[in-house]
């Protein structure tokens, strides 16, 4: 049976543009997305809190999706940025941002120039990028010297294989996804010279353990990064 189930969402996953395009008018209502608000979200918070200045000077938000990072954090920012490769998603962030800009594209090639952002967000982007290398060589080039990012992603070992969102119509869409180990992203983030701050790992019953540096390699739902760059 799960190869059956297997073979159908390998047949049924798009290419994530046109996934989120048809997710966009109930993503927000995603049940997934309390989730993330209850655990990922509060991450975030502290990491800004506890690792950077008061203000930025430019926010990038990495697969801004709706636009919730960029109303959250864009009060704090003389400038901010949301990039993301889904149109609609992109229309329903531009009724929600105040100053946001706006831009279609993804990783691993922003529209975005070098060492720009003193504060770049990338929300559960990297399971839908497949070169995971370029995708974490692109992130150090739009990261000012300094600056800081917050990564999260649902973790490689979670039983899923393609992700699974509420469509408009009452039905499923799926969003093609490549699992991409934590201790790989870590690693390449360091290779590029981004230095650990905070590991958080993100438990199916909405605990978050947090760690400085590298966690302790236990199983978990997702985890969250803070990082220097």
């Amino acid at each position: 049976m799960d190869d059956v189930s297997n073979t159908f969402e390998d047949w049924a996953a798009l290419e994530p543009a046109l996934a989120y395009d048809l997710a966009a008018l109930q993503y927000d209502t995603w049940h997934w997305q309390r989730f993330w608000h209850g655990t990922e979200t509060p991450f975030f918070n502290r990491a800004v809190k506890r690792h950077s200045a008061d203000r930025f000077s430019h926010m990038l938000d990495v697969g801004c999706g709706t636009g919730f990072y960029l109303g959250r954090f864009e009060g704090r920012c003389q400038r901010a940025t949301g990039v993301d490769p889904s149109d609609g998603m992109l229309r329903i962030a531009d009724h929600w941002t105040l100053k946001s800009k706006l831009l279609q594209g993804g990783l691993p090639q922003l529209p975005v120039g070098d060492e720009l952002f003193d504060l770049t967000i990338c929300a559960r982007v990297l399971s839908h990028v497949e070169d995971l290398d370029a995708a974490c060589t692109e992130l150090r080039r739009v990261s000012d010297h300094g600056g800081l990012l917050l990564i999260s992603n649902v973790d490689a070992g979670h039983p899923y294989r393609h992700t699974r969102m509420p469509a408009a119509d009452g039905d499923n869409v799926y969003a093609r996804t490549f699992k991409h180990r934590r201790e790989d992203v870590f690693q390449m983030l360091e290779e590029d010279g981004f230095e650990l701050l905070t590991v958080g790992l993100i438990m199916s019953d909405g605990e978050v353990l947090e760690f400085a540096g590298r966690d302790d390699g236990r199983k978990a739902t997702a985890w969250a990064l803070a990082a220097r760059g």
